[in-house]
C-alpha cells in the first residue's frame, strides 16, 4: 500500500511537482508498480526546502529523519522555487548534499541537463506523456535506488 501525503515526515520518497495532474500521474505509477514505500508530495522547490530543514509546516519534523530519504523525483519548472534553484541549495550544504535527487522535465532541452548535472544532480529523466512509458521508466528507477543502490545507512 502506497501512503502519500504532503505531512510524512519520515518519508523515503520525495515528489516535488507544481502541477496536480502530474502528481497524481506519478502516485498513479507509483501504485502500478506496487511501490509500497512512504511517499510525500511537495508543490515547489521552496516546500523542498522547508522539509528538509524543518521549517514552516514541517517545524515538527526531525532532521535526522533525512537519512530515510532514499530519492527526491524533483521537477525542473517550478514556481515560487524551480528544481533547479532548490538543486543548487540542496547540494551546497553539507548536511543535504547526501540526499539523491532526480530531476524530471517534460522537455529535454540541453541546457537544462548540462545545469542540472552541473549542480549535482544524480540522474535526469524526461517525464514521458505516455503512462504505459512513464509507468517502465518509475519502475526502473525506483527499482535502481530502492533495491540495487548501496547507501550511507546513516549521516
Amino acid at each position: 500500500m502506497i501512503l502519500i501525503s504532503s505531512l510524512i515526515f519520515n518519508a523515503e520518497l520525495l515528489i516535488v511537482e507544481d502541477e496536480e495532474s502530474e502528481a497524481e500521474l506519478c502516485a498513479k505509477a507509483l501504485s502500478a508498480c506496487s511501490y509500497g514505500k512512504r511517499v510525500c508530495f511537495l508543490k515547489n522547490g521552496q516546500e523542498l526546502l522547508d522539509y528538509l530543514n524543518c521549517v514552516g509546516k514541517y517545524k515538527e519534523r526531525s532532521v535526522a529523519n533525512n537519512y530515510l530519504i532514499k530519492l527526491v523525483l524533483l521537477d525542473i519548472h517550478m514556481p515560487v522555487l524551480s528544481g533547479l534553484e532548490a538543486l543548487k541549495v540542496v547540494k551546497s550544504n553539507d548536511t543535504l548534499k547526501h540526499v539523491p535527487i532526480v530531476m524530471l522535465a517534460n522537455t529535454q532541452t540541453p541546457e537544462d541537463i548540462t545545469q542540472s548535472y552541473h549542480l549535482g544532480a544524480n540522474s535526469f529523466i524526461f517525464k514521458s506523456i505516455d503512462f504505459k512509458q512513464f509507468k517502465a521508466d518509475i519502475d526502473v528507477l525506483l527499482d535502481y535506488w530502492f533495491i540495487y543502490n548501496q547507501t550511507v545507512s546513516c549521516i
